[in-house]
């Protein structure tokens, strides 16, 4: 059974491996690894942000702009970004 205790440590863990990810790209950019491209939906330049899909590569990432980061994280977004 899941008791509180468990679950609470669980997020505990979840959000340290995702701030380690996000410090890891940013140091992955500005070293130069990873660069800014344009969102890969609508190709603007313009607020580039990085989206994660998997915290434990922090390689691994995707161009979103603003507004299709947002879209991205709302329920109906999330089948408009699947990648085959």
């Amino acid at each position: 059974p899941v008791t509180i205790c468990s679950k609470r440590a669980k997020d505990i863990v979840s959000a340290k491996i995702k701030k380690f990810c996000r410090i890891e790209t940013r140091r992955l950019i500005f070293k130069g690894v990873l660069k800014y491209e344009p969102c890969e939906i609508c190709q603007t330049t313009d607020d580039v942000q990085v989206h994660h899909n998997d915290y434990t590569d922090p390689y691994n990432v995707r161009w979103l702009c603003r507004k299709h980061h947002f879209e991205y994280h709302s329920n109906e977004g999330k089948k408009l970004f699947i990648k085959d």
